[in-house]
C-alpha cells in the first residue's frame, strides 16, 4: 500500500500510485481512531532464540521463553527495560553472524545412533542436557534438562526411531537427526556443547533488521536500536526518516554513546532535528552496572510507547534505578531543553525526565514549536496512521468519487474525531472538509482537516500577591 507526503506534482504524476496521501502543516491533521500504541520494536543479539524474524514479547516470562534466561547480549536489557517502561508489546528481531547451534550425539550401545541439534544457535545451547532413561513397562524416556531443572520429557519405545518420532516437531529446545539404527538399553546423559552466539553485529544487520521492521511497519509505534554508535544511529534516523515519509508514522528514540560527553549529545542531538526522532543523555545506575544512554534506550522507548497520545513523559518517573550516571545542573538541563536532548534530574527523593521534547528545533514553514514535543507529534502519528489505514481498508478502489462517496469519507473523519475529542487528545472545533482550492475530481479527493494537539501542563507560571 502506498501513502505519505504529497506534493502538487505528485497529483500530476501518472505513475503515482493508488493510496491516502497526507500532508501535515502547522494548523492541519488527519485522523479516524488510534491506530497501533504501546509497540516498540527492537533489534536485538541474543544467546537463543529465533533469527531474522519478528518474535513478540509481552512479559518477563515470554521473553524467557523465547531468549533464554542468560545476559549474554542486548536483548534482556533492551525488551525487559522497555516492558518496565510501559511499552505493552516488544517486536524483538535477534541478529545473529556466525552463530552455531550446540549439539550433543546419543549412544545406543557402542553405536552413535542420534544426533540432538539445539533447535536455535547461541551459547544458551551448552546449557541443555539430553537424557534416556527406564520409564514404566519398558519404554523409555527422554529428557532435556536446564541444569537441574527439566525442561521436557518425552516417553518412546527405546530405538533410535521412535525417538525421533516422539521428540521432533514436538519439542521447543533439540531437533533429532538419527545416525544409525539401535536400540537404548542402557541410561545416556549427555551435555550440548559447541554452541556460540556469533560475532558482533554490523551496520549490515541492523540493516537487514530494519529491512523486515519496513514490512510491518502498522504493527509498532516506536523503534530504538540500543546502540550508540554513529553510522547504525544514521542507519535508523534516515529510515525513520524515510519511513515517516511514505506514510508510517514510527518515532525512534537513541541514546547517547557514552555518559559524561553533554556537549556530545547535545551536538548529536542538534543534528538530528527531526519531529520523528528522539534523543537522550540518559545513562543510569541499575544493579551495580552502569548504563550508557544508548543501553538505557529501551527504557525511554516504552516510556513514550507507555504514555501514548494521551499523556506526556515530561516529569515523569524513572523507577527502578540506583541513580543516574549524567546529573546535570539547572544550567545544563536548559541547555538540553534547547538542543532538543531528553535529559533527567533528581528531585530529592525520585528521578523524573525532565521534558518530553523530540529532537525538532529549527522549523520549516509549515511547523511550530508544538511539533518539538512527543505527546503532540504521538497524536498527530496516531491520527495519521489511523486514517491512512481506515482509508486503505474501507474507501481507496471501493467508493466512487461523488458527492454521496466523499461526504460519506468526510462524515466518518467527523466521528472519528468526535472520538478524538471526547478523549482529549484534540481541542473541540475540529474542521473536516475538502480543500476549497483544490477541485475533488477522477480519483483524486483532496481534504482539508484541522485539528489542534491538546498539550499537556509543563510550565505553570504563579504570581503570588501577599498582602501587608
Amino acid at each position: 500500500m502506498a501513502g505519505g507526503k504529497w506534493t502538487i506534482l505528485d497529483t500530476l504524476d501518472p505513475s503515482q500510485r493508488s493510496g491516502f496521501y497526507i500532508n501535515f502543516v502547522a494548523d492541519a491533521a488527519a485522523g479516524v481512531q488510534a491506530g497501533v500504541q504501546g509497540v516498540v520494536a527492537i533489534p536485538v543479539t541474543a544467546p537463543w532464540g529465533p533469527e531474522g524474524q519478528l518474535v513478540k514479547i509481552t512479559s518477563d516470562l515470554e521473553f524467557a521463553a523465547a531468549f533464554s534466561r542468560l545476559e549474554e547480549g542486548s536483548a534482556k536489557n533492551l525488551v525487559l527495560q522497555a516492558l518496565k517502561g510501559g511499552a505493552s508489546t516488544v517486536l524483538a528481531y535477534r541478529m545473529a553472524v556466525g552463530a552455531k547451534a550446540a549439539t550433543a550425539t546419543l549412544k545406543a550401545g557402542a553405536t552413535d545412533a542420534v544426533k540432538a541439534t539445539a533447535v536455535y544457535t547461541g551459547a544458551y545451547g551448552n546449557e541443555l542436557t539430553v537424557s534416556v532413561t527406564d520409564a514404566v513397562a519398558g519404554a523409555k524416556e527422554f529428557k532435556i534438562f536446564d541444569g537441574a531443572k527439566v525442561l521436557e520429557k518425552f516417553s518412546f519405545d527405546g530405538t533410535a526411531t521412535g525417538l525421533i518420532a516422539a521428540v521432533n516437531g514436538q519439542s521447543h529446545y533439540v531437533e533429532l537427526t538419527k545416525l544409525a539404527d539401535g536400540t537404548f538399553t542402557t541410561a545416556v546423559n549427555e551435555p550440548l556443547t559447541g554452541g556460540a552466539s556469533g560475532q558482533a553485529v554490523t551496520n549490515a544487520e541492523y540493516s537487514d533488521a530494519l529491512a523486515v521492521l519496513e514490512g510491518h511497519a502498522y504493527e509498532f509505534n516506536i523503534l530504538t536500536i540500543g546502540s550508540g554508535e554513529g553510522d547504525l544511529q544514521e542507519t535508523a534516523a534516515e529510515f525513520i526518516r524515510r519511513l515517516r515519509g511514505e506514510g508510517h508514522f514510527v518515532q525512534l528514540v537513541l541514546g547517547h554513546s557514552a555518559n559524561g560527553d553533554f556537549d556530545g549529545a547535545k551536538a548529536a542531538a542538534l543534528g538530528l532535528n527531526h519531529e520523528g526522532i528522539v534523543y537522550h543523555n540518559i545513562g543510569v545506575k541499575l544493579g551495580g552496572k552502569t548504563l550508557t544512554p544508548a543501553e538505557f534506550s529501551g527504557r525511554i522507548a516504552g516510556m513514550i510507547a507507555g504514555a501514548g497520545p494521551d499523556a506526556s513523559i515530561t516529569y515523569a518517573l524513572i523507577g527502578g534505578i540506583d541513580g543516574l550516571a549524567n546529573l546535570l545542573n539547572h544550567n545544563q538541563i536548559r541547555e538540553a531543553n534547547k538542543a532538543g536532548l531528553v535529559a533527567a534530574f533528581y528531585d530529592g527523593e525520585t528521578y523524573r525526565i525532565e521534558k518530553g521534547i523530540n529532537t525538532l528545533t529549527s522549523y520549516s514553514g509549515t511547523q511550530h514549536e508544538g511539533y518539538s514535543k512527543i505527546k503532540n507529534i504521538s497524536v498527530l502519528d496516531a491520527i495519521g496512521n489511523a486514517l491512512t489505514i481506515s482509508a486503505n481498508k474501507n474507501y481507496i478502489g471501493k467508493v466512487l468519487n461523488d458527492e454521496v462517496g466523499r461526504d460519506a469519507l468526510l462524515g466518518a473523519i467527523r466521528a472519528a474525531f468526535d472520538i478524538f475529542e471526547q478523549g482529549r487528545l484534540i481541542q473541540k472545533g475540529s474542521l473536516v472538509g475538502l480543500d476549497p482550492t483544490r477541485p475533488s475530481v477522477g480519483d483524486q479527493v483532496f481534504l482539508d482537516l484541522r485539528v489542534t494537539p491538546i498539550d499537556a501542563m509543563e510550565e505553570i507560571y504563579t504570581t503570588i500577591r501577599v498582602g501587608r
